[in-house]
């Protein structure tokens, strides 16, 4: 979930956001990976993967370790904001894109007033 390699070692498509899941405090995480595993399973056929997409093209997977994350105070507004943010990655779709389709960075996190 925080470094974007399944059980068996092969990377996975970055739909899932671990480069944000990667900055989580170690306290959501394992509260996120708690409360899955109380969910009663789905029986289902899942078929193989086939993605043909180079790792590469999305840049290096996260190297450092969440168990050092440590949770903003959540009386800083700002700073806890930032967190949640980042770690959903809020700003993918809610901060504008230049004509290269790269974020505005002039702009990144103003539309979540962060």
């Amino acid at each position: 979930m925080t470094r974007g390699i399944n059980k068996k070692g092969d990377t996975l498509f970055p739909m899932m956001p671990y480069h944000g899941l990667s900055r989580m405090a170690k306290e959501d995480v394992e509260a996120v990976i708690a409360y899955i595993r109380k969910l009663k399973p789905i029986e289902n056929n899942i078929p193989a993967r086939q993605l043909f997409v180079p790792a590469a093209v999305f840049g290096p997977l996260p190297d450092n370790d969440y168990k050092q994350n440590t949770l903003p105070d959540s009386s800083d507004r700002v700073k806890y904001g930032e967190y949640l943010v980042s770690i959903a990655h809020c700003t993918d779709c809610h901060t504008p894109l230049t004509k290269e389709q790269l974020p505005e960075m002039s702009k990144y996190c103003q539309e979540a007033n962060i």
